[in-house]
C-alpha cells in the first residue's frame, strides 16, 4: 500500500509539473481530469492503508486467538456463567487452570483460550507436579483425542470424561444408536440394514491445535441389481455413501469408560467433586 501510495503522489506531482509549463502543448482540460481521478483514488489509497495498518495491529493483538477486548488486550471473550441478572453473552476474561491434591493447590496457571480442552497440555508441560503424576482426574471439558494420546505417552492415566460419557451411560442410549458397528469383522451396518465396509483413510489436520486425525472410510458392500438394498446404498447422484470413523477414538472411549467402572477409580473421580 505504501509503494502504491508512493506511485500515485509521484505521478501526481508530474502531472502538477506539466500544468505550470506556459507553454505546454498538452491537452490541458484532459489532463486536469486526469488529476481529479488521481486524487481521488490517492484519498481512498491513503485511508485503505490507515485501515490495513489498523487491521495488522489488531491481528498483532490477537495472536492465535479468536476475539480480544480493547479495553484489555490481553483478554479473550468467552461464555460464563449466568450472572445474577441472567445474562449470558460472552464477556472478556482468561480461563484460569488450577491443579489440586487432596485439597491443597499445587498449581496453577492462566490462560487465554475459553476451552479446556486446549490448555490441558500446556499446563501439564509447565508443571513439574503434573507431569510426575501417576493419575489426572479432570471433568469432560478436557475430554479429548489429542489429551488422551499425550497422557498415555507421559504414562500418566487420564481419568477425564469425554463429552458423551453420561450419554452413553444411560439405558435408551443403545437403542437409539442408528449405526451397528461390528469389531471382528471391522464393519457397519446402518439403521437401513445397509452394510459398510472398510474402504480407506483419510487425514484431518487441526492447525491450532498442532494434531493430526486418522479416520477409516468406509463404503457400502456391492449388492446385486434389482436389490431394494443398492438404491439405499446410493447418494443422490448414484455414488456410494461413504462414513469415516476414528478407530483411534473409539479405543480409547472403551478403555475410559472401562476403567470409571471400576470401583477405585471410580473412588478417585468422585474426589474431583470435593476437590472443586
Amino acid at each position: 500500500m505504501n509503494q502504491l501510495v508512493n506511485t500515485m503522489i509521484i505521478a501526481l506531482n508530474k502531472i502538477n509539473t506539466t500544468l505550470q509549463e506556459k507553454h505546454t502543448t498538452i491537452n490541458r482540460s484532459k489532463l486536469k481530469k486526469t488529476r481529479r481521478k488521481l486524487k481521488k483514488y490517492l484519498r481512498i489509497a491513503k485511508e485503505l492503508r490507515s485501515r490495513m495498518a489498523k487491521y495488522l495491529t489488531q491481528l498483532d493483538f490477537l495472536g492465535k486467538r479468536n476475539s480480544y477486548a480493547k479495553t484489555d488486550t490481553d483478554a479473550t471473550f468467552m461464555h460464563f456463567k449466568d450472572d445474577p441478572m441472567n445474562n449470558g453473552q460472552v464477556k472478556p476474561g482468561y480461563n484460569l487452570q488450577i491443579a489440586t491434591n487432596n485439597g491443597f493447590v499445587i498449581d496453577y496457571d492462566i490462560y487465554q483460550r475459553p476451552a479446556d480442552s486446549k490448555t490441558l497440555i500446556p499446563f501439564v508441560e509447565k508443571s513439574k507436579w503434573l507431569q510426575n503424576a501417576q493419575v489426572i482426574v479432570a471433568d469432560a471439558g478436557y475430554g479429548s483425542e489429542q489429551n488422551y494420546n499425550y497422557l498415555k505417552k507421559l504414562g500418566i492415566k487420564p481419568l477425564l470424561e469425554y463429552a458423551t460419557y453420561r450419554q452413553e451411560q444411560k439405558r435408551n442410549y443403545q437403542k437409539k444408536l442408528q449405526w451397528h458397528y461390528d469389531e471382528t469383522t471391522d464393519s457397519f451396518t446402518d439403521n437401513k440394514g445397509i452394510k459398510f465396509v472398510f474402504h480407506g483413510f483419510s487425514v484431518r489436520h487441526d492447525k491450532q491445535n498442532n494434531f493430526t486425525h486418522i479416520f477409516r472410510t468406509y463404503r457400502p458392500i456391492d449388492y446385486l441389481d434389482g436389490d431394494p438394498k443398492k438404491e439405499l446404498s446410493l447418494t443422490d447422484k448414484d455414488a456410494k455413501r461413504t462414513h469415516t470413523f476414528n478407530r483411534n477414538w473409539y479405543v480409547i472411549r472403551k478403555k475410559i469408560t472401562a476403567d470409571l467402572e471400576e470401583k477405585f477409580y471410580q473412588l478417585l473421580f468422585s474426589q474431583r467433586k470435593i476437590e472443586d
